[in-house]
């Protein structure tokens, strides 16, 4: 299932408890994440965009898998505990400072939309509508700005 070892928090979600029930909300993952709220006590898949999730259990640790096209993958890994803010500081400098970090080194932009999702980096436009995937390549710093615009809002 998982990993052999607890990995360092690297992301945050929010778990919102109703009428006994867990529900897992994640708006800031973008891409292959549900875009919508999935509930952590219930069995079997759940219907998010085009794509359906499903939780499983082990102790306090939740896994969250998430199935396309007939293929399962582990989506998340997390506990089911309380964090402070500033447990979160220290990764997230690593994740935006340290240069071998992603957010450091690309250009990422990523938004969910109500039926998929949209990302760019400096190389290509994503577009996920209904479950078709488009990529429309960035050829010129021209380019990127205007797909920034048109995709995103984003005037740079």
């Amino acid at each position: 299932m998982g990993h052999p070892y607890l990995r360092p928090i690297l992301h945050r979600g929010i778990i919102v408890c109703l009428d006994e029930e867990k529900w897992f909300v994640d708006v800031g993952f973008g891409g292959p994440g549900p875009q919508s709220a999935i509930c952590l006590t219930r069995k079997g898949w759940q219907p998010s965009g085009h794509r359906e999730y499903r939780a499983e259990w082990d102790e306090d640790m939740v896994y969250l898998y998430l199935s396309e096209d007939g293929k399962e993958m582990l989506m998340f890994q997390f506990l089911d505990d309380y964090a402070d803010e500033v447990d979160f500081l220290g990764p997230n400098m690593m994740c935006s400072m340290v240069p071998t970090a992603m957010f450091y080194r690309e250009f990422v932009v990523s938004r969910k939309m109500p039926n998929g999702h949209r990302s760019m980096n400096l190389e290509a436009v994503t577009l996920v509508e209904d479950g078709v995937r488009q990529v429309i390549p960035l050829h010129s710093e021209e380019e990127m700005k205007e797909a920034a615009k048109k995709y995103f809002g984003i005037v740079l």
